[in-house]
């Protein structure tokens, strides 16, 4: 029977594509016509994705299902930082200055999402990891994801930063909430990549859920 812990990490991850995709819709569905509201929508199906295959993988009870929703969080977690990075680049109202960046970081998505679906380098295999009948283990070459994806968690959090320093107002107020769930979101998403690296328990799941309620509340509410 799983324990506590075990329980406390599947409810709380699987909250996390509940309200991704509820307020991505929503969003779209009050203001449809913006860019930034339509990339964030896109931030939302990519967290789906990723929230969904990770859930999907530690309940699953056949080695190749969980395997196979393995892949599909890898997908939408090689794409979740480059979008999130183009929404953020678009909310600033910075497209031209940061076209360059944005072109390579398509260009490696896609690249990664290619590796992921048809070789085993990014992705290797699942096994046992602590409470976790599955879980993921890497590539020979997982640090060609890794490294990028890092890079763009930096970069947009940077670019965020900035941006809150040049504003004022209720513009810096939302710019503060967008900030506040990047940095939720990532550092809470990015400790699931700590099992298959380090061998940590991935504690800061347990957080994730809150990013998309901030990062609305901070687009619309604020």
């Amino acid at each position: 029977m799983h324990d506590f812990l075990w329980w406390s990490y599947v409810v709380s991850l699987g909250l996390v594509p509940i309200f991704a995709f509820a307020l991505g819709v929503f969003s779209i569905l009050l203001n449809p016509k913006s860019r930034a509201v339509q990339l964030w929508a896109l931030v939302s199906l990519a967290v789906t994705i990723w929230s969904s295959g990770l859930l999907l993988t530690i309940l699953s009870e056949s080695h190749q299902v969980a395997l196979g929703f393995t892949r599909m969080l890898y997908i939408g977690a090689v794409w979740l930082p480059v979008i999130y990075s183009h929404f953020v680049i678009v909310f600033l109202f910075w497209p031209k200055r940061h076209k360059l960046i944005l072109t390579w970081g398509y260009i490696w998505a896609l690249s990664m999402t290619f590796l992921v679906l048809f070789s085993n380098v990014i992705v290797n295999d699942v096994a046992k990891f602590n409470h976790f009948s599955y879980w993921i283990t890497t590539g020979s070459l997982h640090t060609l994801y890794l490294l990028p994806f890092g890079f763009f968690v930096i970069f947009l959090i940077t670019l965020l930063v900035k941006g809150y320093k040049n504003s004022d107002g209720s513009r810096r107020r939302k710019i503060f909430y967008i900030l506040l769930a990047s940095i939720v979101g990532f550092l809470g998403g990015m400790t699931n990549f700590l099992p298959q690296t380090i061998g940590v328990y991935p504690f800061g799941t347990f957080i994730v859920f809150l990013y998309p309620i901030l990062i609305s509340y901070g687009i619309f509410k604020v």
